[in-house]
Formats: structure tokens, sequence, C-alpha cells
């Protein structure tokens, strides 16, 4: 009797025992697979916080990136539609040569020139007769590739120049324009006042300043990257001051608006063109005359002679023009 009471109690004891330990097996189970499954919850929190981040600096990049793209396809299609061209300063000969050169056209003044040269005798006839005569001593290819009557003037050579090095991306566009992230900058406004507003905390212009200028300043470092590195040919058009350099030279400034993002000490960031005075054209050397100190827009055509140097501190980009108009 007594032993299967004890026996009794002893089964009752290890089926208690197999329970709990049944369930405590059951909840460290659950334990851990609530752990784990807020785990990977966070981690997929984690991950598309990462993705949403992404996205939004890349819409920000490409929203800005676009914006200037625009600008630049405008102004590619505003200068390929140009119907003329009024010259108000022409570098004649090396429009002429540049010209030449590019679409590997030889004026009929060469022609001419070597053939008077070379031949016997006063030279006389129409184009044809010429040809016709020197085709006993020379080779009929040379002439037919080397002849090219004048038929362009210097107006219609530049234009055609000028359409034809930006169809293909030989001159560029743009570097007078300003190229500006201000995501940072409005942020940090909105902020502040979501401050003031929810907390009252009102915090004196006179400290926010510095900051709102050190992220303009960061979000204009594209702009200036890409003034530090100019080269070769650029077409720009804009507002140009006109000033008088000295007794053989036009001053011509064109104040950045890259400027409207730098801090105190840093620039003024302008754009410089040199203009010989007695190279004006007739029709338009009085307007210059008269508009000393006044703005005047302008196109102008040339090569980058000196860029801006932030770390030198010369914030003048000089370029050598081609045509001003």
């Amino acid at each position: 009797m007594y032993q299967n009471i004890v026996l009794g109690i002893g089964v009752t004891l290890a089926l208690s025992l197999s329970i709990g330990i049944s369930y405590w097996i059951m909840n460290r189970v659950r334990i851990k697979q609530f752990a784990s499954d807020n785990l990977l919850t966070w981690q997929i929190k984690d991950i598309r916080n990462k993705l949403e981040k992404s996205f939004e600096s890349t819409t920000e990049w490409v929203e800005k990136h676009g914006r200037f793209e625009r600008i630049k396809q405008e102004k590619i299609k505003k200068f390929l539609n140009i119907p003329n061209i009024s010259f108000h300063f022409a570098d004649k000969d090396r429009i002429r040569n540049f010209y030449n050169d590019y679409f590997s056209e030889p004026t009929f003044e060469s022609l001419v020139s070597e053939i008077i040269s070379e031949a016997s005798g006063e030279v006389k006839g129409s184009i044809p007769q010429i040809i016709e005569s020197k085709i006993g001593n020379k080779d009929l290819s040379k002439w037919i590739s080397t002849i090219k009557l004048p038929d362009i003037t210097l107006n219609g050579m530049f234009k055609r120049y000028q359409r034809e090095t930006i169809r293909n991306n030989e001159v560029a566009l743009g570097i007078e324009e300003v190229e500006i992230e201000l995501s940072e900058v409005q942020t940090f406004n909105d902020s502040i006042a979501e401050l003031k507003s929810r907390f009252g905390f009102n915090i004196s212009e006179s400290v926010l300043d510095p900051h709102r200028s050190q992220l303009r300043e960061k979000a204009a470092n594209e702009t200036l990257l890409k003034l530090e590195q100019a080269t070769g040919s650029v077409l720009i058009e804009g507002r140009f001051k006109l000033e008088e350099e000295d007794e053989n030279f036009y001053r011509c400034t064109y104040n950045h608006p890259v400027n409207h993002y730098l801090s105190e000490n840093k620039g003024p960031v302008v754009i410089v063109v040199l203009i010989p005075k007695n190279s004006l054209e007739t029709s338009i050397a009085g307007n210059y005359t008269r508009s000393i100190g006044s703005l005047v827009p302008l196109r102008v055509y040339g090569d980058v002679w000196k860029p801006i140097d932030t770390v030198g501190g010369s914030w003048e980009l000089q370029i050598t023009p081609l045509a001003v108009y």
C-alpha cells in the first residue's frame, strides 16, 4: 500500500517535471522566435530606412542635376537656332583659321596665291580656265580638293563653327550658371522653425546666420569646383558690367550668382573678358563708349585663360574671346 502511494507520487512528480520542462522549452523557443522576429523586423526596418534615405538622396541628386541639365539643354537649343550673328568683337583671323581647319576647306585666296606663285606669266580668265590651264602640270584632284568659293561671310563661318562645336560637345556651356543643392539649408531652417513652434525656442539670427552661411557655402562647392577646373573653349551669356580697363581695352565683368551662397571672406567670383577698343565693330563702338558703368547683355565664345583658384584666393575667371556678340 505504502509502496503504491510512493510510486504514484513519483510518477506524478515525474510527469509534472516533464510537463514543466516541456513548457520551459516551449517558452524558450517562443522567446527565441519572438526575439528573432523582432530582430528581423528591426533589420528590415533599418534596411528600409537606409533604402529610403538612399532614394531621397538619389532623387535630390537627379533633381539638382536635372535642373542644371535642363538649363544647359535650353541654352544648346537657343544657340543652335540663332538666325544670325551681329559681332561686337571678332578675332577675324582666328575665326577663319579655326573654320578652315575644322571643316578642311581652304579659302579660294590660297588657291589663287599658289597658282600665281607657280604659274609663269600673268594668270587671266575665269575660275574654270585657271583650273584648266593647270591640268597639264598638276594633279586635278589636288585642285578640286582645295577649291572653296568665297560664298560665306565671317559671321556665317563663326555661326557654323559655333554650331558644330556645340553639337560635338567641344565647347563648355553653362559655367555662368550656379549648380546648388540647398536641401541641408532647408532642413536646418525647418528644424529651427519646429523648435520655435513646438517649444517656443527663439534663437538669435546672429547665432543662426553663420551656420546658414556654412551650409550655403558647402552647397556651392560643386559650382566652385567646376569654375576651378574650367579649361578649353567656353560659351557663356549674361549681363556684363562694362568698364574701361585702360586706354586699349574694355573690361567686361560678369558677377557670378554663386556669390549669393559664399561667406563674406570668399569671392566675389567673376568672369572677365577684355575687348580691344580698336577691334570693336564700327556699328557698335559708340554704344560701348556711352555704356561705361552699365550692365550689357553679351554672349562670349572664347578660351579659358585663367580659372579661379580657391586656395590661392583668386576669384577671377578670365576668358580670351574669339567672338563677342
